[in-house]
């Protein structure tokens, strides 16, 4: 049984199975043109933009909330080698927002 003669006949097909036909909706999906005029002069963004940024108290804290990840193969620990990549990659995101700001205040 083919894919759209099986999705007709539990009744999970929106598409009619023949390619051929037209839908009412075609109209509806055409690509809506890019307007990218005033996107390139935008004004500059405030400095309080972005609230309060800070490092976090603690690394990977959602995957220690998750637990002890199932069917885990490997004799090295996930949460601690998951904490160490969130340590690392905080500290290059407050590197790369430092250098950011230092760039956006040097004339």
């Amino acid at each position: 049984m083919r894919q759209g003669a099986l999705m007709d006949r539990i009744g999970g097909n929106d598409a009619p199975t023949d390619p051929g036909a037209a839908s009412a909706n075609d109209s509806a999906l055409a690509p809506v043109p890019l307007q990218t005029d005033g996107f390139w002069d935008a004004p500059n963004v405030p400095s309080n933009a972005y609230g309060s940024v800070e490092r976090p108290s603690t690394h990977a804290a959602l995957p220690k909330q998750l637990g002890k990840f199932p069917f885990w193969r490997s004799d090295v620990d996930l949460i601690n080698t998951l904490e160490s990549m969130y340590e690392a990659a905080a500290e290059t995101g407050m590197k790369a927002f430092e250098t950011e700001g230092a760039l956006a205040e040097s004339p």
